[in-house]
């Protein structure tokens, strides 16, 4: 078991009072989690990116104050930096994980906890993910309420092809010899494919349905999420980016047909800049160039599902 735990968030514009709410949540999980386990220093990294006015709409010092002042009734310490830019999700988690481990400790000896800023964990969520990364267990995800992500988990082991960003953990040294996230990958699918590079190195993704995380969705009409335009937009040049690096020109393809036919402004968008990154040659590289895996193993592990990375359960 880690020494240490780091639960890192990326924040980009936002109310307040939400982000102040996962910081308790944080707070009241390591309260939990400090006298069931041998984690003895906690940790909470806000990055912050500013806001849709710009990299300066930062988090006011009073905000950042009372974040410090729950998180230390805990005995959880705040590391809060500005990147003066919007670095996207998966550059901003890098970005924080290299201010980390602090001195005397190693990587091995930390776990970080990747977390939205929209998000509440419950008491026991740190204490049942901590637990799960055992036996070979290289990611282990929280179940997302009230509405839970849609993708297949093996209900007894809860092995799954892919661990949400919503809230995951892992080791630091895990974290770290994967090189992090794809930078390639802005706010969308850097998940996915930090999911399936960890499945590469032999180790299992796990779905832990006793970590629960309440996650905030606005839903239509039809009771389904409501997609926001940084969404629309990065989630489709996500999935081209995906395929591309899992060598489905199949897959590429039949995305950019239902684009072509179907796709919103947005997601035409999308599809022109994977077009020029793909004309200019500054895609991210394949599976098999980037890592020496085989055609087969690239295969078994980079699944495709009517266009989706897994069977869905509903």
């Amino acid at each position: 078991m880690a020494t240490a735990l780091r639960v890192q968030t990326v924040r980009y514009g936002g109310e307040a009072p939400r982000l102040l709410r996962m910081v308790s949540s944080v707070a009241a999980a390591a309260r939990q989690l400090q006298g069931s386990t041998s984690v003895r220093e906690l940790t909470v990294a806000i990055g912050d990116c500013g806001g849709p006015d710009g990299p300066d709409a930062v988090l006011e010092g009073p905000v950042l104050a009372e974040a410090r002042e729950v998180l230390e009734r805990a005995g959880v310490s705040l590391d809060y930096v500005a990147f003066d830019t919007n670095t996207g999700h998966g550059v901003g988690q890098n970005l924080l994980a290299a201010r980390s481990p602090g001195p005397g400790r190693t990587a091995d000896d930390e776990v970080l906890v990747l977390a939205n800023p929209d998000t509440y964990l419950t008491p026991k969520c740190l204490t049942m993910l901590l637990g799960a990364l055992e036996g070979g267990t290289g990611i282990a995800e929280a179940r997302q309420i009230p509405l839970e992500h849609p993708k297949f988990f093996d209900p007894a082991t809860g092995e799954t092809p892919w661990a949400s960003g919503c809230l995951m953990a892992l080791r630091l040294a895990l974290f770290a010899s994967l090189g992090g996230f794809e930078p390639a990958f802005f706010l969308h699918g850097d998940d996915v494919d930090l999911s399936w590079r960890t499945r590469f190195r032999g180790f299992l993704v796990r779905h832990v349905p006793e970590a629960a995380v309440f996650h905030d969705k606005q839903l239509s009409d039809t009771g389904l999420p409501v997609a926001g335009p940084e969404e629309e937009y990065h989630a489709m040049l996500a999935r081209l980016m995906l395929a591309h690096r899992a060598e489905r020109r199949d897959i590429v393809g039949w995305w950019l047909d239902w684009i072509d036919i179907e796709g919103s402004p947005l997601q035409r968008d999308a599809a022109v800049e994977y077009l020029r990154r793909h004309t200019e040659g500054v895609l991210p590289a394949t599976y098999r160039e980037a890592l020496g895996v085989s055609p087969e193993a690239v295969a078994s592990v980079t699944r495709f599902d009517e266009g989706e990375y897994a069977e869905h359960r509903f």
